[in-house]
């Protein structure tokens, strides 16, 4: 058995026995129970019920909370929610400005090897050369096959490619090209290293000002520094994270939202280790959960064993799930901000890590 430790953050009894129990894989049980015995744990299939519970506990100490993911689509929405609240609270200025972001699309393990994870108009980056293809061209995603496991994109040197997501999904890397709103006092996260503006991957920082030129000054920590949006747009809000990018980081008020299928070890232990003070899980599905927490990440490549057709299809299944259950939330609770955004969007100009340790293994 190999222990590992790390510096203490928690500030209570509650914190500090949590993290405790969720370093062993024979304890996720008992740390789930003690969750649930201080009233922070709650259980609701729908994704809505969840989304309304985690606005709530937010709005009680907006101040001191985070909210963590178990997916990128949560993230998202969740994301949208809180800032909603925040601008019509007047806690975040309600003069915005909208810019095109960039968000690298996370993917660790066998993850890599679905095309399940892309969606039709991410941007992909060549990392290895393959087919004849050079490291460095990028294009953008025009088709999406489940059933074969590939992509089909149109590159930028001109051709279109179908890529072969099982012999070469570890070979290029992806991102979200969308359109955001930013305005002082907004919580933000930078989301790619660089060493020009001195910003790392994870980084979060606080906007001071903004103009309709780009320009940012952001408090990171005790400094201050100034961002060109321009020409770095590797920046998203910071309300909601996922637990992937939570690492490293130490929040008083943790709220988590756990999609069960997408929880293991590494992950729970990660983000019920991010709170000094207060803890909350939600899932989908409390005894699912718990199995999968058990679970330590599989560190396997997928090139060490063949996949068989059960486990390519419930990869799939599971991410349609996501997929659907949050549609449907967006559908039935953001048509007129869908509406708004859309009309923003109109008037506009034409214009990578691995998981904390601590555990036992």
């Amino acid at each position: 058995m190999i222990k590992l430790s790390q510096g203490i953050r928690q500030k209570n009894a509650y914190t500090i026995k949590l993290a405790e129990l969720a370093k062993s894989k024979y304890k996720i049980n008992d740390a789930v129970n003690l969750i649930n015995e201080n009233n922070k744990l709650y259980e609701r299939t729908s994704f809505d019920d969840r989304r309304d519970i985690i606005l709530e506990l937010y709005k009680n100490d907006s101040s001191n909370s985070i909210v963590v993911t178990s997916t990128n689509k949560e993230k998202d929405v969740l994301n949208s929610d809180i800032r909603s609240y925040l601008v019509n609270n007047n806690i975040i200025d309600s003069k915005g400005f909208l810019f095109n972001t960039q968000a690298p699309i996370s993917l660790v393990g066998i993850e890599k090897r679905f095309s399940s994870h892309y969606e039709i108009e991410n941007t992909i980056h060549i990392k290895k050369s393959f087919n004849g293809i050079e490291p460095g061209t990028s294009g953008k995603i025009t088709n999406i096959d489940l059933n074969n496991n590939t992509i089909t994109a149109a590159l930028d040197n001109g051709s279109i490619e179908k890529i072969d997501m099982f012999k070469n999904g570890d070979k290029i890397s992806g991102s979200v090209d969308t359109i955001k709103e930013f305005a002082k006092g907004d919580h933000i996260m930078f989301l790619k290293n660089d060493k020009l503006i001195g910003v790392n991957n994870g980084q979060p920082g606080t906007i001071n000002s903004i103009d309709e030129n780009g320009i940012i000054n952001v408090s990171v920590g005790k400094n201050r520094i100034n961002v060109n949006l321009n020409h770095y747009n590797y920046v998203d809000h910071a309300y909601a994270i996922t637990d992937y990018k939570s690492q490293g980081g130490s929040y008083s008020k943790v709220i988590f939202s756990a999609l069960a299928d997408r929880v293991n070890l590494n992950s729970f232990y990660v983000a019920a280790t991010r709170a000094k003070d207060d803890f909350y899980l939600l899932t989908d599905d409390v005894d699912q959960l718990t199995k999968h927490a058990s679970r330590p990440q599989d560190k396997k490549s997928t090139l060490d064993h063949t996949i068989p057709n059960d486990e390519i299809k419930n990869g799939i299944n599971i991410h349609s799930k996501v997929e659907k259950d949050i549609d449907n939330s967006k559908q039935n609770k953001d048509l007129s901000r869908i509406e708004k955004d859309g009309y923003a969007i109109e008037q506009m100009p034409p214009n990578d890590n691995s998981f904390e340790k601590g555990m036992e293994i």
